[in-house]
């Protein structure tokens, strides 16, 4: 049985359309609902993060994409390999994403 934070976290994948490429203001938009999350559930940001990792294993590329996203703004370092392996991902729109998560990742690492 998941936990309420884990819940959330895949609601919160499952509702959010892809932010990747529509910009900074729809991706500042994403960070500051992940935020309001974690007020309300501190762990918000960890079941996000591994809900998205596994989201980037589904055949759908929606929820490919929405793991993308969420990995944009709560990925770690640790991370980079799986969001890497999807460079040669056969639909152009998640490799484009992957490209976005990838920099946002080193962006903030570094």
């Amino acid at each position: 049985m998941m936990t309420e934070g884990e819940d959330m976290a895949r609601l919160f994948l499952k509702r959010q359309p892809s932010m990747l490429r529509e910009g900074p203001f729809l991706m500042s938009f994403c960070r500051k609902l992940i935020e309001q999350k974690a007020e309300s559930c501190p762990d918000f940001p960890e079941h996000l993060r591994r809900a998205a990792l596994e989201a980037l294993q589904d055949e759908d590329v929606g929820w490919v994409r929405s793991g993308l996203q969420a990995l944009a703004v709560v990925g770690e370092p640790a991370d980079m390999a799986a969001i890497a392996a999807l460079t040669q991902h056969p639909d152009e729109s998640v490799r484009v994403d992957v490209e976005t998560c990838l920099c946002e990742v080193r962006r903030r690492k570094g």
